[in-house]
């Protein structure tokens, strides 16, 4: 609420406006008062104003405490430590006084939301006027209202499958509508046949229908749900002999039934666990054995596979016997030569040379070592 220079009226007026405002609402009074409210008043009014204020206290400046005191407002900008050109809000023509007289007012409530040190006057902004911008750097907090969860009545609507039910339901609907057949279109209000309508639907619902319970346990069914009822009806006749008697009855049927429908539950869960886990035992043996067949069929391939890779060379003699698989190997002198003769005898074992072969092969190896070559087999 913006305000202009105060006058006689002006009092009276701005009361009604407040009274009128909602408590709930952020209420923000500012303007230029013409009140100066000073450092001698802060004793006697404090929690309404701060010590960032003028030095003393006009007439005016009283009445503006007054007010603020009785509607429980708070002079925002006189709160904080703010400098002598913080809180000056006039200025003199020739520039010789100084003063606070515009003030912002701010409903105690909400005080938490007011950011002292940047409320105050701007004394650099270029507004042309005598007076200074005073702003305020407000910040509100509002609280999430809980809003009334409104659950829609849901009825047994399963039991209208039944034509005894069904039939005793529309009697009853039938029965209470005819009162309102026999008064007159003037007469009646449109909104009270509305609501007459919906009561008596949602009474009769209630009364043959009942509400639909849903079931929590799985074993749960619309049997046992009904005996529940009939045992909480028979629970208030707990205080006769016949009323004791069909309440006994009734919590020992229900269960009987409880008990008979978890264990045939529990049966079922334990049938289908063993037949998940004979599944689950037929799928990983498939699954092992399509492994070994798979390592079998690479292991084959490899084998295939190194045996084209091996050097073949004709046989030193030409013996008929095709070519021979030999593992190359060089003699450059590094070793010893005993040590090279008996690799030359295992690969002619491998080879399945006789002692001819043998012979020739060795020579052929001498022969070439002294010559200053290099013998590869």
């Amino acid at each position: 609420m913006a305000l202009k220079k105060t006058s006689h009226r002006l009092p009276g007026q701005l009361q009604e406006v407040t009274d009128g405002t909602p408590k709930q609402d952020v209420l923000v009074i500012q303007g230029d008062w013409n009140a100066k409210i000073g450092k001698d008043a802060q004793a006697q009014w404090q929690g309404t104003c701060g010590p960032s204020c003028n030095a003393t206290t006009n007439e005016r400046g009283f009445r503006l405490l007054e007010f603020a005191a009785t509607n429980n407002l708070v002079v925002a900008n006189t709160l904080g430590n703010h400098k002598p050109s913080r809180i000056w809000t006039w200025h003199s023509p020739n520039n010789q006084y100084h003063n606070q007289i515009d003030y912002i007012l701010v409903r105690k409530r909400f005080q938490t939301g007011i950011n002292a040190a940047r409320t105050r006057a701007f004394p650099g902004a270029d507004i042309g006027s005598d007076h200074n911008l005073v702003m305020m750097t407000f910040r509100i907090r509002l609280r999430n209202t809980n809003k009334a969860n409104f659950t829609r009545l849901r009825f047994n609507l399963d039991k209208l499958k039944d034509p005894s039910i069904k039939e005793e339901f529309q009697a009853k609907i039938g029965g209470r509508f005819a009162p309102l057949l026999v008064i007159g279109e003037e007469s009646l209000d449109l909104e009270t046949a509305t609501s007459t309508l919906s009561t008596i639907m949602v009474e009769t619902a209630n009364e043959v229908l009942g509400k639909h319970q849903q079931p929590k346990k799985p074993w749960i069914t619309a049997d046992i749900l009904e005996l529940c009822d009939r045992r909480r009806e028979l629970k208030k006749q707990k205080n006769n002999i016949e009323g004791a008697q069909m309440y006994r009855e009734t919590n020992k049927m229900e269960q009987e039934q409880s008990d008979q429908l978890e264990e045939a539950l529990q049966e079922q869960q334990r049938e289908l666990q063993l037949g998940m886990q004979g599944q689950l035992d037929t799928f990983v043996g498939e699954i092992k054995e399509e492994q070994q067949q798979f390592k079998e069929e690479v292991y084959g391939e490899l084998q295939h596979l190194n045996n084209k890779l091996k050097p073949q060379i004709s046989e030193p003699y030409g013996n008929g016997g095709g070519p021979i698989k030999r593992i190359p190997q060089m003699f450059d002198g590094k070793v010893s030569w005993e040590a090279y003769r008996l690799q030359l005898e295992l690969l002619a074992d491998q080879n399945g040379w006789d002692d001819r072969q043998r012979a020739v092969q060795l020579k052929s190896v001498q022969n070439l070592y002294s010559a200053g070559g290099v013998a590869r087999l």
